[in-house]
């Protein structure tokens, strides 16, 4: 199968999984993975059997093989600590395994710290600066944004945060395709000056006899 434009956004956490599918800038569907196990590891266990068999569903739907990307643990990690914080982080490296192996290795992980920086409210009165968003204004301003998206079927606002890093990650990867473009341009104009320089010192110079 080849690798196309579908991209498979993920929030992971240890009770649910918010999943978004991206068909290049365009949201195509949205869900939330859930388990009511209440032995954590095996709750776990059982969501990432729901996620692998979301991905090969899509690829049978599709016919490609969609990128993934997922969201990782911040070094800061306040809202977590101790046990939590440990099997947070065993849930996260066991859904990127999955998704590594079902995707051929075409997932990648990006830090909450990383993308959250670029969602930002609007400076406040009194001068006051754009502060990042919390996880509740990033699902009001997802819900602003994409029509098919029902904050009261996301509890957690676990879908509402992969729509974003989606979002995100789209914005990033067509920027970077811009930057390479645009070099690409400037080394190929940089080569044809130099050709046509070189060919202009080849050239015998003709004066006054």
């Amino acid at each position: 199968m080849m690798k196309n434009e579908l991209l498979l956004s993920l929030d992971p956490d240890t009770k649910a999984i918010g999943a978004a599918l991206f068909k290049g800038g365009t949201l195509m569907h949205w869900n939330v993975l859930r388990s009511g196990v209440d032995d954590s590891i095996r709750r776990i266990e059982v969501l990432g059997g729901l996620l692998w068999d979301t991905y090969h569903n899509l690829m049978a739907q599709t016919k490609v093989m969609p990128e993934v990307v997922i969201e990782t643990p911040s070094i800061h990690q306040n809202a977590r600590s101790g046990a939590g914080l440990a099997v947070y982080g065993f849930a996260v490296g066991r859904y990127y395994e999955q998704m590594h192996t079902a995707s051929d290795g075409n997932v990648s992980g990006v830090s909450v710290d990383e993308w959250t920086r670029d969602c930002r409210s609007r400076a406040g009165p009194a001068g006051g600066g754009a502060r990042i968003m919390s996880k509740v204004q990033r699902a009001a301003t997802v819900a602003a944004e994409y029509e098919t998206y029902d904050p009261a079927k996301d509890e957690g606002s676990h879908a509402a945060d992969a729509i974003a890093l989606g979002a995100w990650f789209v914005r990033k990867r067509e920027a970077e395709r811009a930057i390479l473009a645009a070099e690409e341009l400037a080394k190929r104009a940089t080569k044809k000056k130099r050709t046509r320089k070189k060919k202009a010192d080849r050239s015998p110079v003709t004066g006054a006899s």
